[in-house]
């Protein structure tokens, strides 16, 4: 992880100033909210035990909560609130199979669990004060974000076939907030 490491030392300093570099850190754990665990080691990077390979503070804003695709609706809304109340940039999802195509570990796709729907769809709901315009909220801009096609069209009075994409197979997705570059979508 070395490279991991070096690639987000060099993106902040101590102070959470961007260097440019990344602009995010996705936490790539996805059991239950275990990956709250891990924010402090990048947002306080600068504060944790001698020899820590982060060594810099990234702002709570960049860092995206992992979330298995199959969590339970519980787990997705309290990553969800605990986005929001730490002023964290979302969760990151892995992952959601489309329609006849191909899955990764069927026991980790969002698509077969109704809980797991329910939960994306309340955690849309727990974001969208932060999606229903772009504002700015301590210092950095927010703005609305692409999220899953299938949750989207369930709230949306889509048809589940108008959810179908015959381009990609199995879809890590984000929940959360911007800013994200306008032709990323």
């Amino acid at each position: 992880m070395e490279a991991e490491s070096h690639v987000i030392n060099h993106s902040w300093n101590k102070n959470g100033d961007y260097l440019g570099v990344a602009d995010s850190v996705g936490l790539m754990v996805y059991e239950g909210t275990q990956a709250l665990n891990y924010v402090k080691n990048y947002n306080r990077g600068s504060d944790q035990w001698e020899g820590f390979p982060i060594k810099v503070n990234a702002p709570s804003n960049t860092i995206l909560l992992g979330c298995k695709g199959s969590s339970t609706q519980g787990t997705i809304e309290t990553l969800a609130r605990a986005a929001m109340d730490k002023d964290l940039l979302g969760i990151m999802v892995w992952y959601s199979s489309v329609k006849n195509g191909f899955q990764y570990a069927v026991s980790w796709d969002a698509q077969l669990s109704d809980s797991s729907k329910k939960g994306y769809e309340s955690a849309m709901q727990i974001f969208a004060p932060d999606n229903t315009e772009q504002r700015v909220r301590k210092g950095a801009s927010y703005t609305a974000t692409a999220y899953n096609a299938v949750a989207a069209a369930s709230t949306a009075g889509k048809k589940e076939a108008d959810t179908v994409n015959d381009k990609h197979h199995s879809i890590g997705y984000v929940l959360g907030r911007g800013p994200w570059p306008e032709d990323m979508f």
